[in-house]
């Protein structure tokens, strides 16, 4: 952990920023692929993907850590 308060606020900003328009991003990128029937289904398909891959990506992070 950086001795500097600054450097991990701006940090913390900087990633607020980028997580934010990462997440809203996704649903924008599934409607412009699918018909409006499935969107629904394709953005619920689309989470569920991710939330697997963020599952094994923790569990091969904490060792590694």
């Amino acid at each position: 952990m950086p001795d500097n308060l600054g450097i991990v606020i701006s940090y913390d900003v900087l990633f607020g920023f980028w997580s934010g328009s990462a997440i809203g991003i996704a649903p924008v990128c599934v409607s412009q692929v699918c018909e409006i029937q499935d969107y629904g289904k394709r953005v619920g398909t689309t989470w569920t993907l991710v939330s697997f891959r963020t599952i094994i990506a923790l569990a091969l992070a904490g060792p590694i850590q």
